[in-house]
């Protein structure tokens, strides 16, 4: 997924934004670091990447086999069959080129719609910009998490923790008519499940990283929720 995967040379530091732009085509998020490697988080280039990952055996090291063969989540519906964690499906094949940075390290992001527009650039933590794949991998590749997909409308990676909370919660209430007991309900569940989620996540990449960037992502991607419970009074 880095740049020089994709035949591209690195992005020189300080570049303006209109050539980033230019060389940013497709819809999703992009990840400029210091060093001049680029991240392509598209959903087809992470689709991609992630296929080639998976149908190579020969790139997985003992620790990732491990991550692999560990016990899925209680409320996973594949529970004691044969088969991959769907959550991890887009995280392992990244974890080579994100583990290289401590959480801090400020990074430039791009975010493109699906319309194919500038959404925002910004300089932020490569927490905050990998906590996008780690969403997708919570709420788009769960199997139990794609329930509350519908909830993320109007959502875009570069938004802090509150204002996802937010707009969460607006969604959801516009979803249920207001309903307060109902909100209450899926807030509830929301966060119960999603914290089940992360943790089982976590427990795979404490196999793998020794630096922090992409745990403290999964638990930047996860907060939302909990910051949702707490505005409903749970």
């Amino acid at each position: 997924m880095a740049t020089e995967e994709a035949g591209k040379p690195p992005e020189k530091p300080g570049e303006r934004l209109e050539d980033l732009e230019k060389s940013c085509v497709e819809p999703g998020l992009y990840i400029f670091m210091p060093d001049g490697t680029r991240l392509d988080l598209t959903l087809a280039n992470i689709e991609r990447v992630a296929a080639e990952f998976w149908e190579d055996p020969a790139k997985f090291s003992p620790e990732a086999r491990q991550a692999i063969d560990l016990e899925k989540c209680a409320m996973c519906p594949d529970l004691g069959r044969p088969g991959v964690c769907h959550a991890i499906h887009p995280i392992l094949p990244i974890v080579r080129q994100a583990d290289k940075y401590r959480s801090y390290t400020p990074v430039r992001v791009l975010f493109k719609a699906e319309d194919g527009k500038l959404v925002r650039s910004a300089e932020v933590p490569i927490q905050q910009a990998l906590s996008y794949v780690c969403t997708l991998s919570l709420i788009c590749y769960c199997d139990v998490g794609k329930k509350y997909w519908e909830y993320y409308e109007g959502i875009h990676p570069l938004m802090q923790a509150h204002e996802i909370a937010h707009r969460l919660l607006l969604n959801i209430n516009q979803a249920n008519a207001g309903d307060p007991e109902k909100v209450r309900a899926i807030v509830e569940q929301f966060e119960r499940e999603i914290m089940v989620t992360t943790r089982c996540v976590l427990n795979r990449l404490h196999l793998l990283c020794r630096e922090d960037a992409l745990l403290n992502a999964f638990v930047t991607a996860q907060s939302p929720a909990a910051l949702i419970k707490i505005m409903t009074g749970g």
